[in-house]
């Protein structure tokens, strides 16, 4: 440690450097005047010391000196934050030492007389020397705590018996809004700690951390709060322990974390639970591993398993065997690489019956990128098929009769088409058309018109095969298309049965009807090899069998013919 000696005296600064190296004080340093005292010090250049200024611990200041005295260049020494641990010795003649309780006041912390008793000098120096060495370590002891609790990532502060703090490291003050200086030697509970959240007063025999130094118990808290200065609260968590000095409680030390986040995110956890709980759609979570760990209710109510049926097990439970492994293997490859897969999937419920469900598969990662789950979440559209089945049927089918309508027709003409082309067989449109409907329709009415077709409808399918085609296309307009035929004939027999059958009479509500048919028929290939030209051929053999006097079937560019005559 370097000692600086500032006297005026040559003879004295002589004297002292005599003394002083003797007795083993050899980095000494000198200065004349309190300005050149300054400059070795470092404080002529504010924010920043001079290389030796670190050194120095000690400074023999004569108070008697021109310009600027001992007692006023102590006072501007001490009065730099960065003198802190130099200890200034004042040094005085014999008739000085009225002065010396101003120099105290300045901050010195002890005096020598002039002339110097040589064991006197020493003892001083020595003690103010050591008193120096223990502030300087007692600063670095201090600085290295409050580095070792400022990395600690926690608020730390310090309580005496009475609840004031005696220490509070840099987490504790940034999370509290407060400045150490401003709450060293205060109650901290009072400041901190006096409300509960909902602004009640918070007494202090109702503190957990008081009574740490009544009962000289540890206190815990995972769920608390402090009030920040400006009067907002911060959720923490807090483990308080007792000081000790023998076996008495001397204060306390108080470990706190800010919980914000924690509560957050406990927040959203029960809102997410809540979420899950009351969708109405099924949802299930897995482990990386894909087995089930949670399920909600309406899992339940969709599948008919409860969650003790499922967790534990691998969602392959509910597989329906309407899917090849390949579809679960391209399901899989879509959701680990994209994280996402979503469609319309068949599952079986717990009964047994197949159901369809809109399947929503999402990948969760944790923060190192990882799977940490799967979740499903899905829907039972079974009365959304039944919807679009529904919507379907009637945009292909007649309302009355229930038959296809034209829409369907020509599709499954195109496929009857399709199918002798690919096959070689024949195929065949018939083309009908009701003889006396329009007077039964016109003076019995509607309803009974409707039940006419209703019952000529269920006639011509009772007349054809499962397989072929009866089509209602217009008021009383039907077609018939007969598919995979291997010889021509079919169609005419076909065409005779329902010139027998038809006009058979109807009763509706006590009225005897009776209607007529003409049919048309066209072949494949013989009369067209497209929809429409079949079309076209079998209306107009329909015509033709009309204009022979009805109740007739007519092959395009053929003789009408009435069913006695095809018998023959």
């Amino acid at each position: 440690m370097k000692i600086l000696v500032v006297d005026d005296s040559p003879d004295e600064r002589l004297l002292l450097k005599t003394v002083l190296s003797k007795a083993g004080f050899d980095d000494l340093l000198f200065a004349g005047d309190a300005m050149e005292a300054f400059a070795l010090l470092g404080l002529e250049q504010p924010g920043q010391r001079a290389s030796c200024a670190v050194e120095i611990g000690l400074v023999l200041l004569d108070i008697q000196m021109p310009q600027i005295d001992g007692i006023e260049a102590c006072r501007r020494i001490k009065a730099d934050p960065r003198m802190e641990d130099v200890m200034v010795i004042m040094v005085t003649g014999q008739g000085g030492k009225e002065s010396l309780q101003e120099a105290f006041a300045a901050g010195a912390v002890d005096f020598i007389t002039k002339p110097y008793n040589r064991h006197e000098l020493l003892a001083r120096v020595r003690s103010s020397a050591e008193l120096s060495i223990s502030r300087a370590r007692l600063r670095a002891g201090e600085k290295r705590l409050r580095d070792i609790t400022a990395a600690l990532g926690e608020g730390l502060f310090v309580l005496d018996q009475e609840g004031c703090t005696t220490f509070l490291n840099p987490e504790a003050e940034r999370l509290l809004g407060w400045r150490a200086e401003e709450l060293l030697g205060q109650p901290l509970h009072r400041l901190t700690h006096y409300q509960h959240p909902d602004g009640s007063p918070y007494p202090d025999a109702d503190c957990p951390i008081h009574r740490v130094i009544e009962t000289g118990k540890v206190e815990r808290s995972e769920d608390d709060h402090f009030c920040r200065r400006d009067g907002s609260l911060v959720a923490v968590s807090y483990v308080a322990t007792p000081i000790r000095e023998g076996e008495t409680v001397v204060g306390s030390v108080v470990a706190f974390h800010d919980i914000t986040e924690r509560k957050q995110t406990e927040a959203e956890l029960r809102l997410a639970a809540k979420l899950i709980e009351a969708s109405p759609n099924g949802i299930i979570v897995t482990d990386p591993n894909g087995i089930i760990t949670q399920v909600n209710p309406a899992f339940t109510r969709v599948t008919g398993y409860a969650p003790a049926d499922v967790i534990g097990q691998s969602p392959r439970i509910l597989q329906s065997g309407e899917h090849d492994p390949a579809f679960y293997a391209q399901m899989w490859r879509s959701l680990l690489s994209s994280g996402y897969w979503q469609g319309e999937i068949w599952n079986r419920r717990k009964n047994g019956e197949v159901y369809p469900e809109w399947l929503s598969l999402t990948r969760v990662l944790d923060s190192q990128g990882n799977t940490e789950r799967f979740m499903a979440i899905f829907m039972d559209i079974t009365e959304r098929k039944r919807a679009e089945q529904k919507l379907e049927y009637m945009a292909n089918h007649d309302h009355l009769t229930g038959l296809p309508n034209r829409v369907l027709f020509i599709d499954r003409l195109q496929q009857a088409l399709a199918t002798a082309r690919r096959e070689g067989t024949k195929a065949a449109l018939l083309y009908l058309d009701l003889d006396r409907f329009k007077p039964i329709n016109d003076e019995l009415g509607h309803e009974i018109g409707d039940a006419v077709l209703i019952e000529v409808a269920r006639r011509m399918r009772d007349a054809v095969r499962e397989t072929d085609t009866v089509a209602r296309i217009g008021g009383d307009e039907f077609v018939i298309v007969l598919s995979g035929l291997s010889r021509n004939e079919v169609a005419e027999k076909v065409a005779t049965k329902l010139l027998e059958a038809i006009p058979l009479p109807i009763r509706v509500s006590g009225h005897r009807c009776e209607v007529g048919v003409s049919v048309g028929i066209a072949l494949y290939p013989e009369h067209g090899d497209s929809v429409d030209k079949l079309t076209s051929a079998a209306d107009s053999a329909m015509y033709q069998a009309k204009e022979a006097g009805r109740m007739r079937y007519c092959l395009y560019d053929g003789q009408p013919r009435s069913p006695a005559a095809a018998s023959e």
